[in-house]
């Protein structure tokens, strides 16, 4: 029978399992021509676009299949994840929550609602959510990962570390929850520990690129390592992700018209009320139109005040959520950028495999991370001396290009109030002060700290940032100063957002 289309379908799904997709495609395009009502054909040709990361897409063909079929629980399942996929957290709550009204007994869905609440930074409700999937599914190693998560952006780091192993000891393949495991112990200074558990991941899962960022990140800190084994993880790096990527590079086919304004290209997940917005904004702000046109590759979860004010600043703005390294690099030289720019570094979200497939022809690193990226493909690390001191180069694969002045301009935001009188003056005593994350603080700074605070009877030191919210982060940090003969009484540890209060104290 020529037009079956169930038939088709069914073809389609076989070539869809064999990853054969244009095959696929076409099958199910095919059932659709003969039964333009077949809402399967509709959700398997969504599925087969999701599988080659083409969100647009697949959230298309699901929503057809969901017109068709209103009551077709796989499909908002997979229009969820989709939705997710591309940042569209509220409408995938949606499918969610309508997945639970057809499926009340469905664990997934609770896990995948969570997910996305947790990504609209609705971090109690995301809790509560994996912890319905968990009652349901209490083997479920995807939900408590995703619950350790949570949790550790919610700062209960003692309640994350518990899920993650939870996860590991029902699945202990789960290269996640290794993954953040090895968060969590960075976060509490155990450098080795962290270390070892972004190991594992990599060994369960070897091509887990940000593993090996989170990583880099990691020993960046490490008080014991020597600049020469610190920069042997980033040649390591480069040889295991981005060598490969090498042989991909195209030649630059640029208009070479000297005439024409130069295309400028920024990449980052930070263009929203990120605390890089201070140095960020002034530079995007002042850029001069008429010789160069400016290209944001934006990679942010969910938009804000900041968001809008980046988008005023640029000539082109292309939301990059949901493509895949390989997907981007190709818009970048389908638009013919002549000069890329990451702010990112080995930070979350970071897209340091599209500069690996050099996507451009000139390509370089500025502002976040504080070190390389270990790719020989980005060009120059625009840096200066105090950053990257002279007899540094060696530590670099990228070529240090110093500026004679301050290689950052630091813009605070507006309405911050004024500048108060001293504190000292006030409290009798000098505060010392630093806003700065847990990982930062290892225990030869905490070493001379103490000593500095020995050194100014009665001063005081304020540490202060998101990852002191909790009592039990506050006691333990405290508690390496006070083994140093430091008073509780001296330290004021904490966390207060915005922090320009902190800094009148």
């Amino acid at each position: 029978k020529p037009d079956f289309a169930g038939a088709y379908n069914n073809m389609g799904d076989v070539y869809k399992e064999e990853e054969k997709f244009d095959d696929a495609i076409a099958c199910f395009r095919q059932a659709i021509a003969f039964d333009p009502n077949l809402a399967e054909a509709y959700n398997n040709l969504g599925n087969a676009y999701q599988r080659q990361e083409q969100y647009e897409l697949a959230i298309t063909n699901y929503r057809q299949a969901v017109q068709i079929k209103p009551d077709y629980d796989d499909v908002y399942n997979n229009l969820g994840l989709a939705l997710h996929s591309v940042g569209q957290f509220p409408q995938a709550i949606e499918c969610f929550e309508r997945l639970i009204e057809l499926q009340p007994d469905s664990a997934p869905a609770r896990n995948y609602k969570g997910l996305s609440l947790s990504d609209l930074g609705r971090y109690e409700e995301a809790i509560a959510s994996f912890h319905q999937a968990l009652a349901l599914d209490p083997k479920s190693a995807s939900a408590y990962n995703n619950l350790g998560d949570t949790q550790q952006k919610n700062q209960q780091i003692d309640a994350a570390i518990a899920s993650y192993l939870q996860a590991i000891a029902i699945d202990p393949k789960t290269a996640e929850a290794h993954n953040n495991l090895g968060n969590s112990y960075q976060d509490l200074n155990q450098y080795d520990t962290a270390i070892k558990h972004y190991r594992q991941a990599l060994a369960i899962e070897p091509d887990f690129h940000g593993a090996y960022s989170n990583m880099l990140f990691c020993v960046n800190y490490h008080p014991d390592y020597s600049s020469e084994e610190l920069y042997d993880y980033y040649k390591e790096y480069e040889e295991r992700f981005a060598r490969p990527l090498y042989k991909e590079w195209q030649a630059h086919t640029n208009n070479r018209d000297p005439e024409r304004r130069l295309k400028v290209g920024y990449v980052s997940p930070s263009l929203y009320n990120h605390s890089s917005r201070h140095f960020i904004e002034p530079l995007l702000a002042h850029h001069d139109h008429s010789r160069f046109e400016i290209y944001a590759y934006a990679q942010y979860a969910r938009a804000d005040d900041a968001t809008a004010r980046y988008q005023s600043y640029v000539d082109h703005w292309i939301p990059t959520r949901g493509m895949s390294y390989a997907a981007l690099a190709e818009r970048i030289r389908s638009d013919g950028i002549d000069i890329l720019i990451d702010v990112t570094g080995h930070t979350g979200e970071n897209r340091l495999l599209v500069f690996a497939r050099k996507p451009a022809p000139v390509s370089l690193h500025w502002l976040d991370f504080g070190y390389t990226t270990g790719l020989t493909a980005i060009d120059y690390y625009l840096t200066d001396a105090p950053t990257a001191p002279p007899g540094s180069d060696a530590y670099f694969a990228e070529k240090l290009w110093r500026l004679p002045t301050p290689a950052y301009a630091y813009r605070p935001i507006k309405d911050i109030g004024e500048v108060g009188e001293l504190p000292a003056s006030r409290k009798g005593h000098i505060t010392f002060g630093t806003l700065t994350r847990s990982v930062r603080i290892n225990y030869k700074l905490i070493r001379a700290w103490s000593e500095i605070l020995k050194a100014v009877p009665g001063s005081h030191l304020i540490i202060n940032s998101g990852n002191f919210k909790s009592e039990a982060m506050q006691e333990r940090m405290a508690k390496q100063f006070m083994a140093h003969g430091i008073e509780r009484a001296r330290l004021e540890i904490g966390h207060q957002s915005p922090p320009w209060d902190v800094l009148r104290n």
